[in-house]
């Protein structure tokens, strides 16, 4: 069995101010798994996951933009991701 730990997780949809915190307590073995998941599910929001006092981190962008940059052209990509 994995050690539990507390992960203070921070959300954010793409384009909107503010953030949203909350904390879970997962094993550590399951962390990548577990913010793949929450990315999934969110596919437009940031997902980013600290624990250890803040020490160790998974800062994660919204899993529809590393869709997207497989899928939309580079002028695309800038227009939705960037307002470029």
């Amino acid at each position: 069995m994995s050690e539990m730990i507390y992960v203070e997780v921070s959300s954010k949809r793409f384009g909107t101010p503010n953030w949203k915190h909350e904390f879970i307590y997962i094993e550590r073995s399951a962390l990548d798994s577990v913010h793949l998941r929450m990315s999934e599910e969110r596919p437009y929001y940031f997902i980013n996951f600290k624990w250890n006092k803040g020490e160790s981190f998974i800062f994660g962008a919204p899993h529809q933009k590393l869709i997207d940059q497989d899928i939309l052209s580079d002028q695309e990509y800038l227009e939705k991701w960037y307002l470029v």
